[in-house]
């Protein structure tokens, strides 16, 4: 498994770890611990390292894999009960879990992919309404429910919680007890939420990181921070899930040529599916200028779904198997680089081009990309604290040190810290960390080495000398090293 290589760190998971590994040290996210977002994923992450400990990311991604059948099976079983398909009814199981490790090297437990599972759970309870029915308000608490689950972990799938009442009022005649049930469910996955926040007092901090700083990344304040080049990550779309789209793409014409043909369960289960669809879209329209691979995985659940509609052709059913295998070709290469990668002596005659790295994730198993810092790190006491100033957080698991400081995502300091230039020029709806507080954090808890990968050190030098001045700097690739005096 690909995962378990021991180079392989993506960066959601990594901030993620170690903003989880600050919460337990320090009794709270948002406060001692950065989380640009809701909390969930990063109370999630700190479970599984109060349990397992140093194991914690191996324990992770085990997890993510039976997360992911778990998800599957569900979604699968769902529609069976639905009559959705006459032939190859597992076959959606198959396809969604192909679908979600594609490529291999996004396979992570990051939000996008857990909410997978409360939202199918959501649109199932939904689907399971029936007209004047006394089962449905419970069906819409816990519908309810699991939306608010999801939305803890993404606030995206807040387009999805439109969805769901559009699709209440298409299946359902209008009842307000309904409705009422259904955002009782939701009021209470939120309510508890707030109260174990308010509890860590963690309420201002929440509202100013969680939510406008993530409406500040999402560029909803006229700034342009966080621009990513989306068509890039639509181009590795394409390349992986190419087949897959196109297959989805008949299956949905067909059906919806065909609608009236099917049974009225089938029907019902194909709108949930259109509204996901149509939710989704919404998505990845309002994130155009921040698209990132991982937010087509909510795509996963209603792609299958028409992918399988078209292999109920007669056609499609004799010839499945070499189709199958034609729509593999590209994840299969993939796993075939990894190989090379991860075995890269004997293998060496299927190694990946170097210069088409995002197509197979060469980048994730550079086993080069810190030969060089990390020894330097290591000469610090083992438990001496680092801060890195810098878009890899891996390089906190890979040294096996803790964040000195609470600003765990450098993303959100560069624009936040008033000594740093990041927020200058740009609006935001956030608040600048005043100058006070970043001299109060460094100097209760100052960091023995500072690693800077784009040159940011020097400002807070200047600013605090009495913390910072007597730092001793030396270059080592493309990072700069600051080192405490007493570490020279």
């Amino acid at each position: 498994m690909p995962t378990f290589h021991a180079e392989f760190f993506l960066q959601e998971e990594s901030q993620l770890m170690v903003a989880a590994q600050k919460m337990l040290e320090s009794g709270g996210v948002y406060i001692e611990s950065w989380q640009a977002g809701p909390p969930l994923m990063v109370w999630i992450y700190g479970l599984f390292q109060a349990i397992f400990g140093s194991w914690a990311l191996n324990a992770i991604r085990v997890f993510t894999c039976f997360y992911i059948y778990l998800s599957a099976i569900v979604f699968n079983g769902i529609l069976a009960e639905n009559k959705s398909f006459r032939r190859n009814a597992g076959l959606i199981s198959v396809l969604f879990v192909l679908l979600v490790c594609t490529p291999w090297f996004e396979q992570q437990l990051n939000a996008s992919l857990f909410v997978l599972l409360p939202v199918v759970l959501t649109f199932s309870h939904i689907n399971q309404l029936a007209d004047r029915s006394p089962a449905n308000q419970r069906h819409l608490f816990i519908a309810g429910v699991w939306m608010m689950v999801s939305m803890m972990a993404s606030y995206k799938t807040s387009f999805l919680l439109i969805g769901v009442f559009l699709a209440y009022l298409v299946l359902q005649p209008f009842r307000w007890t309904e409705l009422m049930s259904f955002g009782a469910g939701l009021v209470t996955v939120l309510g508890l939420s707030m109260f174990w926040l308010f509890r860590k007092g963690a309420l201002d901090e929440w509202w100013d990181q969680g939510i406008l700083y993530y409406a500040d990344y999402l560029g909803l304040a006229g700034g342009d921070m966080y621009r990513m080049n989306s068509w890039e990550e639509v181009r590795l779309l394409l390349v992986c899930w190419g087949g897959f789209l196109v297959m989805g793409l008949i299956g949905f014409i067909h059906y919806r040529l065909n609608f009236f043909k099917y049974v009225r369960k089938a029907r019902a289960a194909e709108t949930i599916m259109m509204i996901w669809l149509i939710g989704v879209m919404i998505v990845l329209g309002f994130k155009l200028r921040r698209l990132e691979m991982s937010d087509f995985i909510l795509l996963v659940p209603p792609l299958a779904f028409y992918i399988a509609r078209t292999f109920d052709f007669a056609f499609v059913t004799r010839f499945r198997v070499p189709i199958l295998l034609l729509l593999t070709s590209v994840p299969i290469w993939q796993y075939s680089a990894y190989i090379a990668m991860a075995f890269p002596e004997p293998l060496a005659w299927i190694s990946a081009d170097a210069d088409d790295t995002l197509r197979h994730g060469a980048e994730e198993l550079n086993k080069i990309k810190y030969a060089n810092l990390l020894p330097e790190i290591n000469r610090l006491g083992p438990e001496q604290r680092i801060w890195v100033m810098g878009l890899a957080p891996d390089l906190y698991l890979r040294s096996n040190r803790i964040s000195a400081v609470k600003y765990t995502d450098f993303r959100m300091a560069y624009y936040k810290l008033q000594d740093l230039p990041g927020h200058e020029g740009r609006l935001m709806f956030s608040d600048i960390i005043p100058a006070r507080d970043i001299f109060k954090t460094f100097h209760d808890d100052p960091p023995a080495m500072v690693l800077d990968e784009k040159n940011n050190f020097p400002s807070l030098q200047r600013r605090y000398p009495g913390i910072f001045g007597d730092f001793v700097s030396r270059k080592v690739g493309s990072w700069t090293l600051y080192t405490a005096p007493q570490q020279k």
